[in-house]
């Protein structure tokens, strides 16, 4: 059943080291509710606007800066927001309601209005429980015609918000208050960045791709926004998670989220925030040492910190809960709490004695799910988990089931229709299977990258049955299909099938005559079965349709030199090394092939290969330095 749950598989595969205690002893911290106003109906989704979500954004990181502050989570006050508005805008009276809710002792309601060339920015605090107490309300108006007066209104609207609260920042908060405001000089990067803040808390697929494609223009107009690319961590993280929760693994995202989380540290060290973005890349590719010690180093810096205690409990695997507790306990709006705590019961009906404890644990997971669509409807991460445990369970009705609950919440969300469509596959119900998958196509191309993507991960890993299914169901979906007849070619021929390989680069071929790859491949069917001049042949073919490409002049250099055609060889790999001077490959066979043919120029030959290998940042793996070691040695005469 585990290969199954992917998640819960991240949190069985370690034991972190251990993780840093909660601070004992301390006052309970004070939890502020800072929402921004989502206009009133009008057609379509709900949200507040971009303006109005990055202030409400930045006050409330500016808040949680200080010792003793919690802010509430923004995908909880949205979801309780947009309940308990109704369809008009979202009132004072709303926000207490929501503050109320989530446990929190104020409201801040945040709004901004576009003046003509001007710009206010409002926030109305309001406490929980009024108890005869009056709103107060805040107003800072100002010029927006310099890329600077933006930033200059927002410092000086967050000061006035934290002294009508009576909270005055030590210095130490005031430089790290100082980043959080000016995290950036440019206005169209702050622009992208605020639409993300807009579509964040939603939490849903939809929502997080698009955070995702804002963020990426944020960071492209200013590679130093920090904030930018920790948010980027994050969104591409969650999208990431529930991508793998229909059972589909984007390792680009991944790697995006990482590199992300990387470079928001390093370009901002001292804020709590960029450490628990990169906590949360690391923990859900299942690097908990580094996910711990960033977690640690966020609550080092903020001991109050909700999100990064619930990641450090997230990397603690399943060691983690209590730390997930006290996140929960820190705010308890944190869906994602709830949704890693029904984990661990997953994982505790996976590992019960009995069927007892089998079903108290089922209970409890369902429970937590449950206590998270609460919290955040739009997240289908509960229901996606549901489902995969059904699956895994064989209770495949169930699944489907579970699957259609997500779309009637959101009839696009492509990765459900793809996840019955398996389901229906697995069954033996085709039709059904096709239909489903069409769906999943038509609403987002990228479903057919996902499953490609994930049928090449199967087969890496030896799972060849299963790799095949991915492709066979694709093409039951479209058999115009290249990439995935390519892919399925690649699968018999690592196989050892020739004929089946042969025969899927053929299908390729005739819907894409131009496809070089399937060239190629066939080329490599025809090599194995000693066909050298029809290998060449192919190869000439694909070299004439991608000339620019540097590995398909290599095998076709490669092609020419299995049949002793020097001349033809020796232009070739000049041609492949040329075209792409950074292909190691290239130059590696290239180095040798001289060293054979043409010895005179082999030592240069070396050389380049060395450069090439030290122009990708030098040797990482064990044949990249025996490669090394050889090149080393034939340039010494040896």
């Amino acid at each position: 059943m585990s290969r199954w749950l992917p998640l819960i598989c991240i949190i069985l595969a370690h034991r972190a080291a251990p993780l840093p205690a909660a601070p004992e002893g301390r006052a309970a911290p004070r939890r502020l509710a800072v929402l921004p106003v989502i206009p009133a109906a009008a057609g379509g989704q709900r949200l507040p606007g971009p303006q109005a979500a990055a202030t409400a954004d930045l006050l409330a990181r500016s808040l949680a800066q200080m010792s003793g502050v919690v802010t509430a989570s923004p995908s909880a006050l949205y979801h309780a927001a947009v309940a308990a508005g109704g369809a008009g805008a979202t009132t004072a009276e709303a926000a207490a309601q929501v503050a109320r809710g989530v446990q929190a002792e104020t409201a801040i309601l945040v709004d901004a209005a576009d003046l003509d060339r001007e710009l206010e920015l409002t926030a109305i605090v309001v406490p929980a429980e009024a108890k005869g107490q009056a709103p107060t309300r805040l107003t800072r108006r100002g010029p927006a015609v310099l890329d600077t007066d933006l930033f200059t209104l927002q410092s000086g609207f967050v000061h006035a918000v934290l002294e009508a609260l009576k909270l005055v920042p030590p210095p130490e908060v005031a430089r790290r208050l100082d980043l959080v405001l000016r995290g950036t000089a440019s206005a169209v990067a702050f622009r992208h960045y605020a639409v993300a803040r807009q579509q964040l808390p939603v939490a849903s697929l939809d929502a997080y791709e698009a955070a995702v494609r804002a963020l990426r223009r944020a960071i492209a107009a200013d590679k130093e926004f920090a904030l930018a690319h920790a948010a980027l961590a994050e969104a591409a993280s969650l999208l990431s998670m529930q991508q793998a929760l229909t059972g589909l693994r984007d390792a680009r995202l991944r790697g995006d989220a990482l590199k992300a989380g990387q470079e928001a540290v390093r370009l901002r060290p001292e804020l709590p925030d960029t450490h628990r973005a990169l906590a949360l890349s690391c923990a859900l590719v299942a690097d908990a040492d580094a996910a711990a010690r960033e977690a640690g180093s966020a609550l080092a810096i903020r001991p109050d910190d909700p999100e990064a205690r619930l990641w450090l409990g997230l990397a603690g695997g399943a060691d983690g809960k209590q730390d997930i507790l006290k996140a929960l306990a820190l705010d308890p709006g944190l869906a994602l709490g709830h949704l890693f705590l029904a984990v661990l019961a997953s994982r505790d009906a996976l590992e019960a004695a009995d069927d007892r404890q089998r079903q108290e644990a089922r209970k409890t997971m369902v429970a937590e799910c449950r206590k998270a669509l609460d919290l955040c409807g739009s997240d289908p991460s509960p229901l996606l988990l549901t489902g995969m445990v059904q699956t895994g369970e064989g209770r495949i009705a169930d699944a489907i089931a579970t699957y259609q609950q997500v779309i009637d919440i959101n009839p696009r969300t492509a990765l459900a229709h793809a996840a019955i469509a398996r389901l229906y596959y697995e069954r033996g119900k085709q039709t059904e299977a096709t239909d489903a998958l069409k769906q999943a196509l038509a609403l987002d191309f990228r479903v057919g990258d996902l499953m490609r993507d994930q049928a090449r991960f199967y087969q890496q890993a030896g799972e060849w049955e299963k790799a095949d299914k991915e492709y066979q169901l694709l093409l039951l979906a479209n058999p115009q299909d290249t990439p995935s007849w390519r892919g399925r070619g690649h699968l018999f021929l690592e196989r050892g099938k020739l004929g089946d390989a042969a025969e899927c680069f053929r299908s390729a071929l005739e819907i894409s005559p131009g496809d070089a790859w399937a060239r190629v491949g066939l080329a490599m069917c025809y090599q194995r079965q000693n066909r050298d001049p029809d290998a060449l042949q192919e190869l000439q073919a694909a070299a004439a349709a991608q000339p620019d490409d540097g590995l398909v002049r290599l095998y076709l250099a490669q092609a020419y030199d299995r049949l002793n055609r020097v001349r033809e060889a020796t232009e070739t790999y000049d041609q492949a090394v040329r075209i792409a001077p950074t292909l190691v490959e290239a130059a590696y066979s290239r180095a040798q092939f001289l060293d054979r043919a043409i010895p005179e120029r082999a030592p240069a030959a070396w050389r380049a290969y060395l450069a090439a290998i030290e122009a990708v940042g030098g040797a990482q793996t064990d044949q990249e330095k025996e490669r090394v070691r050889t090149a080393q040695m034939r340039l010494r005469g040896r």
